[in-house]
């Protein structure tokens, strides 16, 4: 399970945490972060939360307007639904919210790196009842700069496998360091779930793979990859 925390200095990190629009520079490297003393990273990441308005689809990946707060997360798979076992926040799980993960990715070698974002919807409730998630647009940021976005609106549906997942990928050349990670994701209930005031987040599961060089195949990132600061 995951060790959820929250702290007012967090809260403060986030007011500020504002884009003033969407990071459109693709780079072919990117500078990792000057790595400080290891002891200054945690692992897990950060869950940024933030409230809807009018529920209109964003203009930005991340909302304009101040978040509300941030939620430890340090265990994968990591969750939205992370939020209920908060205090400061708990009463979000019954809202419709904007949410976004942060974190660092520690690279130990140079070269050609596949990030790539799973989106999971849980299994079918025993008794048939299962929630809907509608994405709007989810995006790769690494060190401020979007590397990937889906703009594709999709219906999250576990009933079907087909359609109960969806990921998507970003390729960097990576010298060895720490790289800032953002992942916003626009998504809500669907429209039945909406009217029954059905948010079980905790339903959705979100995953992290990374291609290496020289690997032919990804592997799942671990505690061991991803870190936050306070």
């Amino acid at each position: 399970m995951s060790h959820i925390k929250s702290t007012p200095a967090a809260a403060r990190r986030l007011a500020s945490l504002i884009l003033s629009g969407v990071a459109l520079a693709f780079a072919s490297q990117l500078a990792a972060q000057t790595a400080p003393a290891a002891s200054s990273y945690k692992k897990g990441l950060w869950l940024n939360i933030w409230t809807p308005r009018d529920n209109k689809i964003l203009e930005t990946d991340i909302p304009d307007w101040g978040a509300v707060g941030s939620v430890e997360i340090t265990r994968q798979p990591f969750s939205p639904g992370a939020v209920k076992d908060d205090p400061d926040y708990k009463n979000y799980y019954k809202q419709a919210f904007f949410f976004a993960l942060e974190g660092y990715l520690k690279i130990t070698k140079a070269g050609k790196y596949t990030l790539t974002v799973d989106l999971e919807n849980a299994k079918p409730k025993a008794n048939g009842v299962s929630d809907r998630f509608v994405v709007r647009k989810y995006s790769i940021y690494i060190q401020g700069n979007c590397l990937a976005r889906s703009d594709k609106t999709t219906e999250l549906h576990p009933a079907d496998r087909e359609t109960s997942s969806m990921s998507l990928s970003a390729d960097a050349d990576l010298e060895p360091g720490m790289y800032q990670v953002q992942i916003p994701v626009d998504l809500y209930p669907s429209s039945a779930h909406i009217d029954q005031m059905k948010y079980n987040y905790s339903d959705l599961k979100i995953s992290f793979r990374l291609k290496e060089p020289g690997s032919r195949r990804a592997r799942v990132l671990t505690e061991d990859d991803l870190f936050h600061k306070e």
